[in-house]
């Protein structure tokens, strides 16, 4: 399992939960290598040897240290499925920027509201960000 990240992977923030693990899963068969993003080493390991030999970890104990190592480590792409979306997808946007592409789940009006106002700034920065992809509208 990788430790480290790289431009070519998809970050999946919330990986041990219902639809992280569920997102996982779907890329693990992919050329394009996920990478577990989690709180929990074990459950990461467990997610992880569930999904394949080519699937990475990374241990990130707070939205904040997920940007942080995201700002750090520039993944391809990054899946946020870890709410309240008004609390983490303002840090973990803003660390994708410039050039990182942003997918998250929620439809919260707070987060929606926010990453349109950075709208702009993402285009500029050849960034892409999807919000409320996870709402049956």
């Amino acid at each position: 399992m990788s430790q480290s990240g790289s431009a070519d992977e998809i970050w999946i923030l919330g990986a041990t939960g219902r639809i992280g693990r569920a997102v996982a899963a779907r890329l693990a068969g992919t050329d394009v290598p996920p990478v577990l993003v989690g709180r929990d080493p074990d459950r990461l390991a467990a997610v992880a040897a569930g999904t394949g030999d080519r699937v990475g970890i990374l241990v990130a104990r707070s939205p904040e240290e997920a940007a942080a190592e995201i700002t750090r480590r520039r993944p391809a792409v990054v899946i946020n499925t870890i709410g309240p979306f008004a609390r983490t997808a303002v840090p973990i946007t803003r660390a994708c920027l410039p050039g990182l592409h942003y997918v998250d789940l929620g439809l919260d009006i707070a987060a929606v509201s926010t990453l349109l106002g950075l709208h702009e700034k993402a285009a500029a920065a050849g960034s892409t960000l999807i919000t409320g992809e996870g709402s049956p509208c």
